[in-house]
């Protein structure tokens, strides 16, 4: 398992946010699953990035999301506006990560 972090830009989230980024290696070399977490620092917001494979050795990449906002009350118009936030911006990171798993695919480095 290995972990990193940093602190860069989340337009949803505020103006800057620190994240604890943690991956999981599979179990064996033959699982074909490995995880990514993306755990926003202070919150307990988070992004699991879960990788895994079919029968026939095809990669499957699942994304979920987790978004806290105790600040805000659950079902107003505030919150559906955050939500609807979310998902216009949590596209571009989905496309960002898969372009990146395409490359790591594509050089042998998974």
């Amino acid at each position: 398992m290995d972990s990193g972090g940093g602190i860069g830009k989340a337009p949803v989230i505020g103006p800057k946010v620190q994240e604890r980024i943690t991956h999981i290696n599979p179990l064996t070399e033959t699982a074909g699953s490995g995880l990514e977490t993306f755990c926003s620092v202070g919150s307990s917001s988070r992004v699991l990035n879960i990788v895994s494979t079919g029968p026939a050795g095809e990669l499957y990449l699942t994304f979920t999301f987790e978004w806290e906002h105790s600040e805000i009350e659950e079902g107003s118009q505030e919150a559906v506006q955050k939500q609807k936030a979310y998902q216009e911006t949590a596209p571009r990171g989905v496309v960002g990560t898969l372009d990146a798993m395409r490359k790591l695919v594509a050089e042998g480095k998974l």
